[in-house]
């Protein structure tokens, strides 16, 4: 059977596509890049540091052979000191005063628990919860 545009009509055919229609590309999801403390620090590296001064650039400076990224304050003319500057924040608003990322504090804060809710999810046996009792005190461990 002819199409009217001269070519046969193959759409039962797997994979077909019309020539006249042009491909649309799947764009990736954008996703959200992550800060990027160094321990608890916040880093002049992190994607949501900023200067106010609108001072900060990133250099790229070649060490040994190897690429690394630099911190550079236009406005002193040397390597940024990062959240000791007075002119620094966070984007996200997670520079906190001592120069803490929030971030950082928040996910130390979820991999440590308290003693006493490991010993919630722990099931003991009857000898050491009363062993427990008498070192620590009764009012200590009501939960167990």
């Amino acid at each position: 059977m002819k199409h009217e545009y001269g070519g046969f009509k193959d759409s039962a055919r797997k994979g077909f596509r019309d020539k006249r229609t042009p491909r649309r590309r799947e764009e990736p999801q954008k996703q959200r890049p992550k800060p990027m403390p160094i321990g608890r620090k916040c880093n002049p590296l992190c994607p949501y540091f900023r200067c106010s001064k609108k001072a900060l650039v990133i250099k790229t400076e070649f060490f040994k052979g190897r690429q690394r990224k630099i911190a550079y304050c236009r406005w002193i003319g040397d390597t940024c000191i990062g959240a000791s500057c007075q002119y620094a924040y966070c984007a996200l608003r997670a520079l906190l005063p001592n120069g803490d990322c929030m971030f950082a504090v928040q996910a130390e804060k979820k991999k440590t628990k308290d003693m006493f809710e490991e010993l919630k999810e722990s099931e003991l046996d009857e000898k050491t919860r009363s062993l427990m009792t008498r070192r620590l005190g009764k009012k200590d461990l009501d939960f167990i």
